[in-house]
């Protein structure tokens, strides 16, 4: 019981991961229930925007995978994803966010979309599932603002796959999200103990 209300508590405290993964206006069709006009229109620019940048997000990754063409890779990058990355060591193939796949070209799988950002996830081999999400940034353009390496299982594929700071409004993970797990788990601790002190005498 102590257990349960703790684990409640310290999920309480953790920063909201965006609501349903994955949420889309690309999703927002219902069986028997016609749209409105303004759901019309937005699911059209959805549509729109996943058709403009899925051949962005394909040949980007394949360049990723293939180590061809890096200079064109990188500059897709929007800026503040450059700041993590040396465009020396990117075109020399040392600093790459995909990395150990022995794919040569892959295809990229539409996860979302919508007037201003689309994501996009492709499922390379052995087991590597790589998330891109492009924002549309003003005088730029299409560019790629998150980049996310992780691995498929048996419930984790192309179709679910959607790590922290992916979907527009998640969270990615943080020095403070961690900070309040380890908090929560001290906390759980030290009531579990008191319990039990309590009650074994």
């Amino acid at each position: 019981m102590l257990l349960s209300a703790g684990f409640l508590g310290v999920n309480a405290l953790l920063p909201s991961h965006g609501g349903k993964t994955r949420a889309s206006p690309l999703e927002t069709t219902q069986r028997g229930v016609p749209l409105s006009p303004s759901d019309v229109a937005e699911q059209r620019t959805a549509e729109r925007s996943a058709a403009a940048v899925q051949p962005l997000a394909t040949e980007f990754v394949t360049d990723l995978a293939s180590r061809r063409h890096l200079d064109r890779a990188f500059a897709l990058l929007a800026p503040k994803l450059r700041e993590h990355y040396s465009q020396a060591d990117w075109a020399s193939g040392r600093d790459l966010p995909l990395t150990g796949v022995g794919a040569t070209s892959a295809g990229a799988t539409s996860a979302f979309a919508g007037r201003t950002t689309a994501g996009f996830v492709s499922s390379l081999q052995p087991n590597v599932l790589f998330a891109v999400r492009f924002d549309k940034l003003p005088a730029l353009g299409w560019r790629v603002a998150y980049v996310h390496e992780g691995h498929g299982s048996s419930y984790v594929s192309e179709t679910n796959y959607s790590p922290a700071g992916f979907a527009p409004g998640s969270q990615p993970n943080t020095l403070g999200t961690w900070l309040i797990l380890l908090g929560g788990l001290v906390a759980l601790v030290a009531v579990v103990v008191l319990a039990d002190r309590r009650l074994s005498r």
